[in-house]
């Protein structure tokens, strides 16, 4: 389960949040305005929230690969967005958020065309030095949310109610 804290209120208030009582793991994320989420923090109070809600239960904790740094207890996902377009430098991108800190690497890009979605699909494919995540926004790129743990991806993500991100399904 990924937890959106950028989406409350007051993130802050978050940190007293017991993650460890849901009966599956979770993601914990709280992405900055310029990263694309709602956050109207600094790049370090997004990391302490992040480090908050791990320490009280979060198994993962998403934060962009630029900033990326070990948090006791916690998988890192180092993720890159572009909320435009599939960069023609994607896999490169890929290969910057492998060699971060963190211990599994993710892109998601917004898909506007079917070669997007290949190119994106290609990526699972290859052997990255770490677990990685692959997901295409967009209606158009919806395919690439369904079939990627079928190609590689660590994971998918989908929403139970609103979507958090272009394309994403809901449950």
């Amino acid at each position: 389960v990924e937890v959106r804290l950028d989406y409350l209120k007051d993130p802050q208030q978050s940190i007293h949040a017991r993650w460890d009582r849901l009966p599956l793991p979770v993601i914990a994320t709280c992405r900055g305005k310029e990263r694309g989420g709602l956050f109207d923090g600094s790049i370090e109070e997004e990391i302490r929230i992040l480090e908050n809600a791990v320490h009280n239960g979060a198994r993962f904790a998403d934060i962009d690969y630029r900033f990326a740094k070990p948090i006791a207890g916690a998988e890192v996902i180092g993720s890159f967005h572009d909320f435009r377009a599939t960069p023609a430098d994607v896999d490169t991108v890929l290969s910057r958020a492998c060699a971060s800190a963190a211990q599994i690497a993710k892109v998601s890009t917004f898909v506007n065309s079917w070669d997007d979605n290949r190119r994106l699909l290609d990526l699972n494919s290859r052997q990255w030095p770490k677990p990685v995540i692959v997901a295409g926004m967009g209606e158009i790129g919806q395919i690439t949310r369904v079939i990627g743990p079928a190609r590689g991806s660590f994971l998918t993500y989908a929403s139970s109610a609103n979507a958090s991100a272009p394309g994403q399904m809901t449950t």
